[in-house]
């Protein structure tokens, strides 16, 4: 079994013991004066430099935590530095690039839709009606539901489209209908139109006027 002791500490002690004692002991016992001389000479530059190690240790750990505590403080300070600049009306995503701290994403402005206006409903002998109306601004986006009622109050969908304008057929000439436009853009929608009217008199054009 090996009587060295392996970890550093450990063997630091055992040498420095085991060299006091050939010093004392080492002559009577076979050794030459040169070899215990030697062997002191190394054993002193050891604990030397262990001592050396030691105390660069204890230096490293005391530098390493004074860095630890000034690394939280510059941290509380930033962040307490960010959230007061964030909150000046005067920065921008340049400033903020400056600084290194994060730029917001872009939030998008939902395009609502908006009421259309002008709706005009031609009807014609062969049963086809067109509907023509404003935009009124809305993007190119924008859906528009038809809707058709037969006493102008309860309304049902009958076709949509994104353009400004619309052929429908299908409808009995001298029959009224009433037809208005509801601007559409996913989960919002506008106001109704203001509903026109076919054959609300005797209204109607000739087939040959709808070429």
């Amino acid at each position: 079994m090996d009587w060295i002791v392996v970890n550093r500490e450990g063997f630091r002690n055992q040498a420095r013991s085991f060299s006091l004692a050939i010093t004392a002991i080492g002559n009577g016992l076979g050794l030459l004066p040169a070899e215990i001389s030697g062997f002191a000479e190394k054993s002193t530059v050891f604990w030397e430099g262990t001592d050396e190690l030691v105390m660069a240790k204890a230096a490293y750990e005391s530098a390493l935590q004074r860095s630890l505590t000034q690394q939280e403080e510059l941290t509380a300070e930033m962040r307490t530095f960010n959230r007061r600049m964030q909150a000046s009306p005067n920065i921008n995503n340049g400033n903020r690039a400056q600084l290194g701290i994060p730029i917001p994403a872009q939030t998008r402005s939902v395009v609502r839709p908006v009421t259309v206006s002008e709706l005009i409903a031609t009807p014609y002998a062969n049963g086809e009606v067109k509907l023509k109306w404003n935009r009124s601004g809305n993007a190119e986006t924008i859906v528009f539901n038809i809707e058709m009622s037969e006493d102008a109050q309860s309304w049902r969908l009958i076709e949509n489209t994104n353009r400004a304008s619309i052929s429908l057929s299908g409808f009995a000439p001298g029959v009224t209908k009433y037809f208005r436009i509801v601007a559409k853009r996913g989960k919002f929608k506008a106001v109704a139109s203001t509903a026109a009217a076919i054959y609300s008199g005797s209204q109607f054009r000739e087939e040959s006027e709808a070429a």
